[in-house]
């Protein structure tokens, strides 16, 4: 698990995404075992275009492009969590409820059901635009 305070983001190369120049506060999981899997968060990653390298953006939360990699991230906005109240409910409950175990097939679905309880607090990916 790795929790990371991003208070700035290396400009994007494709349009400025809404959370980009935001303050926020990313909350991954990584399956691997190794200090060189957990995830790194710094101002590249995520950018203010909200991409980071080899990865997606879901609804919801980012993940590997690999999938088979069951890893993922999601950011809430710093000036958000204002108590410890506040802390509970958008970074230990979401990531608790996603680890607790249970099936793991849809690992994809069971990471947005978990995050779609505290969607209006999320910093949202960008999301394709329809052509």
């Amino acid at each position: 698990m790795t929790i990371a305070i991003q208070l700035t983001a290396d400009e994007g190369t494709e349009a400025d995404w809404v959370y980009g120049k935001r303050s926020k506060v990313i909350v991954g999981y990584s399956i691997g075992n190794e200090i060189q899997d957990a995830w790194e968060f710094t101002t590249d990653a995520v950018n203010e275009a909200g991409q980071t390298e080899y990865c997606v953006a879901e609804q919801r939360f980012w993940r590997p492009e690999d999938n088979e990699d069951k890893s993922w991230f999601y950011a809430v906005p710093l000036d958000f969590l204002t108590s410890t109240k506040r802390v509970r409910e958008l970074v230990v409950a979401p990531a608790h409820e996603i680890l607790r175990g249970g099936p793991v097939n849809d690992f994809i679905a069971k990471v947005d059901a978990s995050l779609a309880k505290i969607e209006a607090s999320l910093c949202l990916p960008p999301q394709p635009s329809a052509a």
